[in-house]
């Protein structure tokens, strides 16, 4: 019973097949590149992601009462990790599934235009807190 359960997990988290292997001359003149594009996005990606979570649990702090302080910032760090895996599955599913339809450069385009709806979206909600003030 239990090993029949763990049949869709393991194949949904099974790895890709293997490809075949670059020729070293494309792997010597390809790696710089990936590499150093590999730290920016890294460093771009966790800049941006923690200096969003920090300051938006300081904008929260500024509207609850002193006693509510930790649960607020503990539900936007907990809202901010359930947003990222679904915000990241969701991109996966987008750009496989459009991505076979009308190719990888439109794929992305959706993914990104719905990037920046969501920050207006994310824009306007917040934009409703703008007056709020501490209760207590």
């Amino acid at each position: 019973m239990g090993q029949r359960l763990l049949v869709p997990i393991r194949r949904y988290f099974a790895p890709p097949p293997p490809i075949d292997r670059l020729p070293d001359a494309q792997v010597r003149t390809r790696y710089p590149r990936y590499r150093w594009r590999a730290m920016e996005s890294t460093f771009i990606g966790y800049g941006t992601f923690y200096l969003v979570i920090n300051l938006i649990t300081i904008a929260a702090l500024d509207v609850v009462s002193k006693k509510a302080i930790g649960t607020a910032a503990g539900f936007i760090g907990l809202f901010g990790y359930i947003g990222r895996t679904v915000q990241a599955k969701g991109f996966g599913w987008t750009v496989d599934h459009y991505g076979s339809l009308y190719g990888q450069q439109v794929a992305w385009s959706i993914v990104f235009y719905a990037i920046l709806a969501c920050g207006v979206l994310a824009g306007l909600l917040l934009g409703l807190t703008w007056n709020l003030r501490p209760k207590a």
